[in-house]
């Protein structure tokens, strides 16, 4: 284990690794990890994806679920780095009553009436994102395309 932090690169000394407490040392490990873990997942989703596309039987009329089978894939990939990072689940019950929470529910809430999102779901916002991109995109364009050519 100590080679193994050591060896990763972090520029620590061996010695002062020697010297650090077992609960630092542990949680340095499991994150080294976890990270290799994660590289290790993405780089298979690489591979998968790039051989999907050098396949010439998805191409043409299997192009649509080539799509699909691309997106169900990334859904996989992503559960399984869920997974490394968290074991056991994760845990979606927040006791809202806890002050730390209600307190961070109410900032959540006064940025997004800010935002003017309040009451939206976060596709919503993801859509309405992406269209403000693709107008902001448009009037780059065109105001480009006026520069051009005066």
């Amino acid at each position: 284990m100590i080679e193994k932090i050591w060896s990763t690169g972090g520029g620590d000394k061996l010695e002062d690794i020697l010297d650090w407490p077992s609960d630092r040392v542990d949680a340095v490990y499991k994150a080294i990890i976890q990270r290799e873990g994660v590289q290790s997942i993405e780089s298979q989703r690489m591979q998968m994806i790039s051989a999907l596309f050098a396949n010439p039987n998805w191409d043409g009329e299997n192009s649509d679920k080539r799509t699909a089978y691309i997106q169900n894939l990334n859904q996989h990939f992503n559960k399984a780095i869920e997974l490394l990072y968290y074991p056991e689940g994760v845990d979606p019950d927040i006791d809202w009553n806890n002050p730390f929470y209600a307190a961070a529910l109410r900032g959540l809430d006064k940025t997004r009436q800010k935002l003017g999102i309040s009451g939206k779901s976060m596709s919503e916002v993801v859509e309405m994102t992406t269209e403000i991109d693709v107008e902001q995109l448009k009037a780059r364009l065109d105001s480009r395309k006026e520069i051009d050519q005066t």
